[in-house]
């Protein structure tokens, strides 16, 4: 899902500190991302109307949560809600290199990307982007050939990634540090709910 690749590529620290390169300011972006033992971040973008809430964890545990969708793991199982056709869809998730996982982009993206420049993003929003793409091939996640950060006054405000020769932008509106509890990453459906469990 383009999405959820997407949204869970913005799993990254916004707090930034003075450099005077991009290998500088990419090294200081790895040490603080390392550290974060959860995310919480609120975003938007032009595949859905409002905002969206993305919370991650260590062991690919996370929700995603925009406006009339969830969609929850816990390492094990993943739940796809859709609250207007009151449905889910339960799966496994699966963790390998072919197939997406979060926790692999959100502990490994930045080590794996080297920068390559660090430009201004025009004079109207007095922004700065720092390009990153896989050191080499094999440290490529999920097709993803190149992430834009786009920082202002020391934060990351947005994101572009390129996957498939595709640009999708994603504008952040507040990120942080944040413990997550097994209930914000686990999904108990409602009897109301129809489900389609594809373990079986």
């Amino acid at each position: 899902m383009k999405l959820q690749i997407g949204a869970i590529l913005f799993l990254i620290p916004f707090i930034l500190f003075g450099s005077s390169s991009k290998e500088e300011l990419h090294e200081q972006l790895v040490k603080q991302f390392v550290n974060y033992k959860g995310i919480s971040i609120q975003f938007s973008n032009d595949n859905f109307n409002g905002k969206g809430t993305i919370l991650a964890t260590k062991g690919n545990k996370y929700s995603i949560t925009f406006p009339g969708r969830k969609l929850l793991c816990d390492g094990e199982n993943i739940w796809n809600v859709d609250d207007k056709k009151k449905n889910v869809v339960i799966s496994i998730a699966k963790q390998n290199k072919n197939q997406f996982s979060i926790d692999a982009v959100f502990f490994s993206i930045l080590v794996n990307y080297k920068p390559i420049s660090l430009t201004s993003g025009g004079s109207l929003n007095k922004s700065t982007l720092l390009v990153l793409q896989p050191k080499n091939e094999s440290s490529m996640e999920q097709g993803v050939s190149k992430i834009t950060l786009e920082l202002k006054n020391n934060k990351i405000i947005g994101i572009i990634i390129q996957s498939n020769g595709q640009d999708d932008y994603f504008k952040i509106f507040n990120i942080k540090e944040k413990a997550l509890l097994v209930s914000d990453y686990t999904y108990q459906p409602s009897n109301t709910y129809t489900v389609v469990d594809l373990r079986k």
